[in-house]
C-alpha cells in the first residue's frame, strides 16, 4: 500500500500537522510508504484554466512544486489530507490543490467514472481542524473527491483544545481510524 499524506498548514507543527503526523508514523510503523508533502514548503499556484489538461495532456501541466504531489496521486491508495480552516474556511494552499486535481476530470463537466483518469477504489481520510467543534458533515469537498475515485473516506474533525487537552483521547481516534482505513 502507498499512502501519501498532504500538508496544508503554513505551521509545520500546528495541529492538522500534529495528528496527521501520527497517523504517518503509525503507519510507517505497519511498514506502509508514507509519501509526506507539506505544500508551504514550495512554490505554486492554482489552476489558470489554460484547458490543457482537457485538451491534449493527461494530468495539469503547470510545472511547479504542486505538479511533483499530483504525480503521485495515481499510484496512491490511501491520501491523507492534513486541513486547517482558519475564518470558517479552507485556506489557499488545499483550495489550489484542489483547482489542480480538477486536471484528473477529462472533461470539464463530467465526472462519471469512465471520465476521471484516477484509478477507483482510493481511500481518503481527512484530518480537519479548527478553533470551535465542528461536524463531519462539514466537509464539503466529500463528493468531488468520490467522484475522482475516493470511494472509502474518513473525516476526523476536531477542536483546537480538545488536541491540546486530550492528547491521549485523539491518540486512540487516531489509532482506531489507521485501524478502519488500513
Amino acid at each position: 500500500m502507498k499512502m501519501t499524506c498532504i500538508y496544508t498548514s503554513p505551521r509545520k507543527h500546528g495541529n492538522s500537522a500534529r495528528v496527521a503526523g501520527l497517523l504517518c508514523s503509525i503507519a510507517k510503523a505497519d511498514h506502509i510508504s508514507v509519501s509526506e508533502y507539506s505544500l508551504h514548503d514550495g512554490s505554486y499556484m492554482g489552476c489558470v484554466s489554460c484547458n490543457a489538461c482537457k485538451q491534449t495532456a493527461e494530468i495539469c501541466v503547470i510545472q511547479d512544486d504542486l505538479a511533483r504531489v499530483l504525480e503521485v496521486l495515481p499510484q496512491t491508495d490511501l491520501l491523507v489530507l492534513a486541513l486547517p480552516v482558519y475564518c470558517a474556511g479552507f485556506n489557499s494552499s488545499f483550495m489550489a490543490f484542489v483547482e489542480r486535481s480538477t486536471s484528473f476530470f477529462k472533461y470539464e463537466d463530467s465526472d462519471s467514472p469512465e471520465d476521471v483518469r484516477l484509478p477507483r477504489g482510493k481511500r481518503l481520510i481527512v484530518i480537519q481542524t479548527q478553533a470551535s467543534s465542528v461536524l463531519e458533515e462539514n466537509f464539503f469537498f466529500a463528493e468531488y473527491f468520490t467522484h475522482l475515485g475516493f470511494e472509502s473516506q474518513r473525516f476526523y474533525c476536531i477542536d483546537d483544545s480538545r488536541i491540546a487537552c486530550q492528547w491521549s483521547d485523539v491518540e486512540k481516534d487516531v489509532q482506531g481510524i489507521w485501524k478502519e482505513m488500513a
